[in-house]
């Protein structure tokens, strides 16, 4: 029969690796602590200053200049293009300010005024510091718009583009150096060509100055170097591009540099070629072949 009486005494022996983890003490708990031990003593004073309006303006006051609500560490992340100092002078966060005297949603606000921020978060971590993240928006081309402006990937211009701004992307436009139409679903196309562009040997974004939308969802590309334009129809992107691919890769290894490719044609694409001859090259799919323009 088990002695209870005995075990009662004896006790139940802690074990040698010491207790739970959630038994030791975290950040927040000994911020909760810091806290807890202020508002104690605020209360006490309160009473004794006999409560009322004096007690709210104590309890303010002494939050407000107790150095243990001094902000000592300033988080900010998902900073690529935007500089951290110039997030804490939007924000008015510096270190050594009282955590009580700022206002997470005016900060907020005020960082969320810069064109490059998409979305972005301030967070007070009690004590004594402010956690920041910052989802920047990323520009995939530029278009003409009254001006050049950045264009992000869901079509929308988001900021003018300025001195010291980079310059090295592709421009949407009109016809004739107008304004690109308003039409979200020719600007989306155009984008499409961009990114095409982006993951290519053949033909990288870099190469591309221009992207012209024409009536009937045509597209003309303005290239640098040799090749001047490229024309495309309002049929699958997808599939003109493979074909372009296929042209330059072909054209390239024959020794010879294209001009203009044009794939409004439902076979492949017509080429003009650098010689002192015009010629052309059609290409269907991966084949080409030489022939008359």
């Amino acid at each position: 029969m088990r002695d209870l009486n005995r075990e009662k005494i004896q006790g139940i022996k802690p074990k040698a690796n010491g207790g739970p983890k959630s038994l030791c003490p975290s950040n927040t708990t000994v911020a909760m602590k810091v806290v807890l031990k202020t508002a104690l003593f605020i209360i006490v004073a309160m009473a004794a200053g006999g409560g009322g309006g004096f007690g709210a303006r104590y309890l303010y006051n002494a939050l407000v200049t107790s150095p243990k609500f001094a902000i000592r560490s300033i988080e900010v992340s998902g900073l690529k293009k935007l500089d951290r100092a110039d997030i804490l002078n939007m924000a008015q966060v510096h270190e050594g300010e009282n955590i009580f005297r700022i206002s997470a949603n005016e900060a907020v606000r005020r960082i969320a005024s810069n064109p490059w921020v998409q979305g972005v978060t301030v967070r007070r971590q009690f004590p004594d510091r402010v956690i920041i993240h910052v989802v920047e928006r990323q520009a995939a081309s530029m278009i003409r718009r009254s001006g050049i402006w950045f264009l992000a990937a869901d079509g929308v211009a988001f900021k003018p583009v300025a001195a010291g701004d980079p310059f090295d992307m592709p421009i949407i436009s009109g016809q004739g150096n107008s304004d690109a139409p308003d039409d979200l679903e020719e600007i989306q196309r155009a984008l499409a060509v961009i990114q095409l562009a982006a993951n290519s040997e053949a033909l990288p974004s870099s190469r591309i100055s221009e992207v012209i939308i024409s009536p009937g969802g045509r597209i003309t590309l303005l290239t640098s170097g040799m090749m001047e334009r490229v024309e495309m129809g309002a049929g699958d992107l997808k599939a003109q591009w493979k074909v372009l691919e296929a042209v330059l890769v072909e054209v390239g290894r024959s020794g010879m540099e294209a001009v203009r490719v044009d794939l409004n044609y439902p076979s492949g694409a017509a080429v003009k070629i650098n010689t002192t001859d015009s010629q052309a090259l059609l290409a269907d799919g991966g084949m080409a072949r030489a022939g008359q323009e």
